[in-house]
């Protein structure tokens, strides 16, 4: 490529990615200090800071965030670490099945499970709660979901799988070389793990730790159905209830700016511990060129006992979720499975779905939003990470810093700060269209689909594209006939990632939501918030079992691209 067109193609993406991520962010710190409506920057104030950090609730605020990111850390990272040194290193049965249990849950949306998880263990119309009340006399109900424990239940359950999947890897890796000779030399299993394994394995749990950390931190769908109504506010809840007219009366949209300041910088700042963390992992190196093979450990009779550990988890972050709304979606008025309410139960739900003209337009913006993010955020993704790869020019480390800081933007955050773009652009006129949903999900999405995709990019060598351009191919042929051929099983992977969080998302849809812009997700939750739990219900059945279908289809494409390569 000539410097001219390399200068001129890192110049647009540049532009790009800072009219999609700094220009946001600018006018939302901007958006803090000024008294109006979104847009409005006229009259300038000190009073949304005044008011959201000066008293003693900010405290609370903090102190809660705090509580429940950490506390569903502390529930996922030690169920991950038994899954995957369970899978990796021991001779537990089964266990493929026992991987995708695992997995399973990543087609649950944390909406989703929270509610279903309010059927279960609500106190006044909880099923385990009815059940336990039944066997052991309690005249309350002994266990209550809105409350913190509930979240951090919620919110752990659903980082396992992300967790597991960061950490997997490290385990299945690790020469066993270590622990065989702590073994040879007296110690027992248990203390092997817990004096060389786990410390060997330390970057890896420090980071997967932080990660997760980080998407607790920024989480909205459990706090917002379990948290919202027992008053338990985090900051990602905290922001969207300042945008409704619940707060005070009226939107305050200077509040919610001011408290997403700190949230951003808090964000950034576990993004720049994460990192950190990453940057000297090969001192912990243990695969080197010598070969090995991984002795598996003889767990005896007790392989049975984790085999039915892993079948207890899929039980409870997938099957009996999936079962209890169900039930809901078959019946008129939410009431616990009984021969009685058997006898109302019937699909007329699902039918009112079809014939609901609201429905169906939902449908059509979800499948749109899946199909154009997926498209758009590939695109782009590739040609940055390929001109980043290619290019030796200073802006592309510049260019590259841009595209992954939308990671550490809360989604939250991120829709307030659109509001602001195009309130205040307003002859842009994308503001309650599902273009606007759009421009959220493809930069929200773009510093994972970049990664991905630029470690594809890594492998192919230059000397295929300076063979082509030698033997006169253009650049434009180089890229069709040899760039985008190599690269095309890892953006088929990254469209269907991008496709599946654009069906699940719900914190930036609801933020942008307007009468014309409706997905099935925001449709779940007004009908969730409205008390109608039928068709809340048979909307998240439906969404579930897609999202399985495209979750596995997903597995099973890699794992067999795996085989042939």
């Amino acid at each position: 490529m000539s410097p001219r067109w390399s200068n001129l193609i890192i110049a647009g993406l540049a532009g790009l990615v800072t009219y999609l991520v700094a220009l946001p962010l600018g006018l939302l710190i901007i958006g803090g200090f000024t008294s109006g409506m979104p847009g409005d920057f006229t009259s300038l104030t000190f009073a949304h800071y005044a008011r959201s950090y000066g008293s003693l609730s900010v405290l609370e605020l903090f102190y809660s965030s705090f509580i429940f990111a950490a506390g569903s850390v502390l529930l996922a990272l030690p169920i991950s670490i038994a899954f995957a040194w369970a899978i990796e290193r021991t001779n537990t049965p089964l266990r493929n099945l026992a991987y995708a249990l695992v997995i399973a849950p990543v087609a649950m949306p944390g909406m989703l499970l929270s509610m279903s998880w309010v059927l279960l263990l609500s106190p006044n119309m909880g099923v385990i709660n009815k059940i336990l009340m039944a066997i052991f006399g309690f005249e309350e109900a002994p266990l209550n979901i809105y409350s913190m424990g509930g979240m951090i239940f919620t919110e752990g359950l659903r980082l396992v799988p992300t967790t597991f999947l960061l950490l997997v890897g490290a385990f299945r890796a690790m020469d066993p070389a270590l622990e065989e000779a702590a073994v040879v030399s007296g110690a027992n299993r248990l203390v092997t793990t817990r004096l060389i394994t786990l410390r060997v394995l330390m970057p890896s749990v420090l980071t997967a730790a932080i990660y997760i950390f980080m998407t607790a931190i920024e989480s909205f769908e459990i706090p917002g159905v379990l948290g919202l109504r027992n008053g338990i506010l985090v900051f990602s809840s905290r922001i969207y209830y300042a945008t409704t007219s619940s707060y005070a009366g009226i939107p305050r949209y200077g509040d919610a700016s001011a408290l997403s300041t700190t949230y951003l910088f808090i964000s950034v700042l576990l993004i720049y511990s994460y990192q950190r963390a990453t940057r000297h992992s090969e001192s912990y190196v243990t695969v080197t060129g010598r070969g090995y093979r991984p002795k598996l450990i003889d767990l005896g009779i007790w392989k049975y006992v984790v085999l039915l550990f892993f079948l207890t988890y899929f039980c409870l972050a997938v099957l009996l979720p999936i079962l209890i709304m169900f039930w809901a979606s078959l019946i008129p008025y939410y009431q616990a499975p009984s021969v009685e309410a058997l006898s109302v139960a019937s699909f007329s739900g699902y039918r009112d779905l079809l014939e609901d003209v609201e429905v169906r337009k939902a449908l059509r913006n979800t499948a749109l939003l899946m199909v154009e993010s997926a498209a758009v955020t590939t695109l782009i993704a590739a040609i940055i990470a390929w001109v980043v790869a290619r290019s030796k020019w200073f802006g592309c480390r510049l260019l590259d810093i841009l595209t992954f800081l939308p990671h550490a933007i809360p989604s939250v955050v991120f829709a307030l700060a659109l509001m602001y773009v195009y309130l205040t652009f307003n002859f842009i006129p994308i503001y309650g269209t599902t273009t606007i949903i759009l421009v959220a999900f493809v930069t929200k999405y773009l510093p994972f689909s970049t990664r991905s995709i630029g470690a594809s990019i890594i492998q192919i060598h230059k000397e295929l594209e300076e063979a082509a351009q030698v033997s006169g191919a253009s650049l434009l042929t180089v890229l069709r006939k040899i760039i985008l051929p190599l690269l095309l099983p890892a953006m088929a992977g990254v469209a269907l990632w991008v496709a599946v969080h654009a069906m699940r998302e719900l914190s930036m849809p609801l933020m942008l939501n307007s009468t014309s812009n409706n997905v099935i997700s925001f449709l779940i939750w007004a009908h969730w918030e409205g008390g109608d739990l039928r068709h809340a219900s048979a909307l998240g059945v439906l969404l579930i079992a897609v999202m399985l279908i495209m979750t596995f289809s997903g597995r099973h494409l890699a794992t067999r691209r795996m085989r042939v390569e």
